[in-house]
């Protein structure tokens, strides 16, 4: 979940003020809705040469 973190502040969150809390909610709500609705992206970010799965 780090990686995916990283990815949502540095490209859907950074350098933005808010007003009050609700408008962080919102700002995060939709930049994981993007994130979570592009499954290339999904599958990308996590994905790391050192991880394997051996099944």
């Amino acid at each position: 979940m780090g990686l995916v973190w990283q990815y949502l502040r540095q490209n859907k969150l950074a350098n933005r003020v808010f007003r009050d809390d609700r408008q962080i909610v919102e700002a995060c709500c939709g930049a994981w809705n993007l994130f979570a609705n592009d499954p290339g992206l999904v599958t990308s970010i996590p994905s790391r040469d050192w991880a394997q799965v051996n099944l």
